[in-house]
């Protein structure tokens, strides 16, 4: 089993009010707070179970979202950290949910953000929303008629069992009576990365419009959301395309260790292969199986992430 869940099923009472104090997080907001994380609640939807869960919940869902984020990303925004899964809660309850397996193991994890309908001319970037740390709190608009897909994690174990459909439906079923009227997404093509490294070619909104014979996206993660709905954005033709939507720089020598670790891994979850797509005066430029690419100069390296706006879902 990848997760195992804890044998005590809530935080102590003390071990939040501890992060409350410490994130300044206002006394109305804590006892509801208490009052909500203290104690597992369920949905049921769809014969599965959903959750909107607790400090455990939080740690767990961090170990599943580490998978599928770049190195270093997770510590950079602190985020599925629990101290930053309570936050959120205190935020935007409603959109941060899981879903469990049988064995109450946490195999898929949603979380929204809430905030007006972006104007297309001046798009959204994907950190600020998320804010650093990432607790959802600086973007968010109590009466906004938009939510962002901030994030979907999936446990690759439990892969084609829909599971991305399902919290998308709900999410729908959570926020249909809240006045919410769309939901959006900067998405992260996740085969973007492998497509660099096989081609050379570097443009996201390129890729974006590859398609496969049968007509859908080449990318199987467009193409996933495509089957349940969404559709790209653009503007004056064009794809809207966040370009500096996760950014955050290490050491030159913390790169250099994770890139000699990930070349020679035997294990084909943190194996990666790389591939130097540009050596210019001031950056090396590296990629690899990532979405994003590594900017190295003499002391720093530094990861930059595109993704593009789409339009899932209208109430």
């Amino acid at each position: 089993m990848l997760f195992e869940r804890p044998k005590s099923q809530t935080s102590s009472v003390s071990q939040i009010e501890k992060i409350f104090r410490q994130f300044e997080i206002a006394p109305d907001l804590a006892k509801a707070c208490l009052q909500e994380t203290c104690r597992t609640a369920v949905v049921s939807f769809d014969g599965v179970k959903y959750t909107l869960g607790d400090l455990a919940d939080a740690h767990f869902s961090f170990q599943l979202q580490a998978r599928s984020w770049p190195a270093f990303a997770g510590k950079h925004l602190h985020f599925g950290s629990p101290e930053m899964f309570l936050k959120a809660i205190t935020v935007f309850r409603e959109g941060q949910a899981f879903i469990r397996a049988d064995d109450e193991t946490i195999i898929a994890v949603l979380n929204l953000a809430r905030i007006k309908y972006p104007n297309l001319s001046n798009p959204p970037n994907w950190q600020t929303i998320c804010g650093n740390p990432a607790a959802l709190e600086k973007s968010y608009v109590p009466e906004g008629d938009t939510v962002v897909m901030v994030n979907i994690s999936v446990n690759p174990d439990y892969k084609g069992q829909r599971l991305p459909e399902r919290l998308v439906e709900l999410g729908k079923v959570q926020l249909k009576d809240a006045g919410v009227k769309h939901i959006v997404g900067l998405f992260r093509p996740s085969d973007f990365g492998r497509h660099k490294l096989l081609t050379g070619q570097t443009d996201i909104a390129e890729y974006a419009a590859l398609r496969k014979e049968d007509g859908t996206p080449q990318d199987s993660w467009l193409r996933s959301l495509e089957k349940n709905g969404m559709h790209l954005l653009t503007l004056d033709g064009k794809y809207i395309i966040d370009n500096e939507a996760l950014v955050f720089t290490v050491l030159r020598k913390r790169f250099e260790d994770y890139k000699q670790i990930t070349e020679n891994s035997d294990d084909a979850r943190t194996k990666r292969n790389w591939k130097m797509l540009s050596n210019g005066p001031f950056a090396t430029v590296w990629q690899s199986e990532d979405v994003g690419t590594w900017h190295v100069d003499e002391f720093t390296a530094t990861y930059k992430e595109q993704r593009i706006l789409g339009h899932m879902f209208s109430f």
